[in-house]
């Protein structure tokens, strides 16, 4: 029992350990929230083999936390698709972004199959173990997102020097920054203000369709006049149109790193985006009211990962035939 309750320690100190070396090299990896989940299993069994409760209670947790977790898997894949379907218009009907759409359609109608009536043939009520394990993945990929996104938001410190870039959002009127984007300009003047000598700050975001400015001099009016920031530390990249281009454009004016800003809610998507391009960049948070901040965590979700859609496609796949493998030996 001892030895077992050492390997436990061990197990659970080396992804620690992991987990640290991670965060050290790249804090905008995935891979961080999956050390922080796998710990938390691991200190889960070692909680189960310190007290030993009863089975009988065992199993009706594990059921339960198991159609929890089957429910909000399946919210999640609804989540996937809408977004995944915006990209797909959006994109020219792309064939990655397609083939995404229609494995998460496929995935969604199996899913709501198993509650239909029992009349139907038992070779659908069989593909519940199936359903099952494809939300439980959907689900497991929300939790290192969103771990992943909160442990960035507290490892990424302010810079002490600039450049900093702010990213453009959605202008009120057509004319003024909201209150989401003029939350992302105090916090990059609030660095800012506390460098020496004071930091060159971009503004960077196009003009939309129902736009009468660009996001770029919208910002950068409501520094100047509501903040006081000296002009001429001002730039603008006008011509992005989503934060891929931000990104890009913004790199390609300062050739420097750069510290970017933008919600909070929005960054892990924001530095994901910069390694696919290798730009070398951090990016800091302004708060967003919490209500809107959940909403907006599942879109960035589905954002992250349709950056990497291929990989979820293979993903997708590997486990829906594993999984097809063992349900069909398990009801042989």
């Amino acid at each position: 029992m001892i030895i077992n309750e050492i390997i436990i320690i061990i197990v659970f100190f080396s992804l620690a350990i992991l987990l640290n070396y991670q965060i050290r090299t790249n804090v905008a990896s995935l891979q961080v929230g999956a050390y922080v989940l796998f710990m938390l299993a691991v200190f889960g069994y070692f909680m189960y083999t310190l007290f030993r409760p009863d089975n009988n209670v065992v199993y009706h947790v594990a059921l339960i936390v198991g159609m929890i977790g089957d429910f909000l898997g399946l919210s999640l894949l609804l989540v996937l698709l809408f977004y995944s379907y915006k990209k797909w218009h959006q994109s020219g009907h792309t064939f990655a972004n397609m083939v995404l759409s229609g494995m998460i359609i496929f995935y969604v109608v199996l899913n709501v199959s198993i509650y239909l009536p029992q009349w139907l043939p038992s070779d659908i009520w069989q593909l519940r173990g199936v359903i099952s394990w494809l939300a439980l993945f959907v689900l497991w990929q929300f939790l290192r997102f969103f771990i992943t996104s909160i442990i960035y938001g507290f490892v990424i410190k302010r810079p002490e020097i600039g450049p900093l870039v702010v990213l453009g959002g959605g202008l009120v009127d057509g004319y003024f920054v909201g209150r989401i984007v003029s939350q992302r300009i105090k916090a990059a003047v609030k660095d800012a203000n506390q460098m020496t000598p004071y930091p060159m700050i971009v503004f960077s975001g196009g003009q939309g369709e129902d736009e009468l400015v660009s996001e770029a001099q919208a910002m950068r009016d409501y520094a100047v006049k509501e903040l006081h920031v000296p002009i001429e530390k001002t730039m603008l990249e006008d011509q992005s149109r989503n934060t891929f281009e931000n990104i890009r454009n913004s790199s390609e004016m300062l050739h420097t790193p750069f510290t970017f800003y933008s919600s909070d809610y929005h960054i892990l998507r924001g530095a994901t985006l910069a390694q696919q391009q290798k730009v070398t960049a951090n990016g800091r948070g302004g708060k967003s009211p919490f209500p809107y901040r959940i909403i907006a965590f599942l879109r960035e979700f589905s954002g992250v990962m349709n950056i990497k859609k291929k990989a979820q496609i293979i993903w997708g796949s590997l486990l829906f035939f594993v999984a097809v493998a063992v349900v069909t030996i398990v009801f042989r």
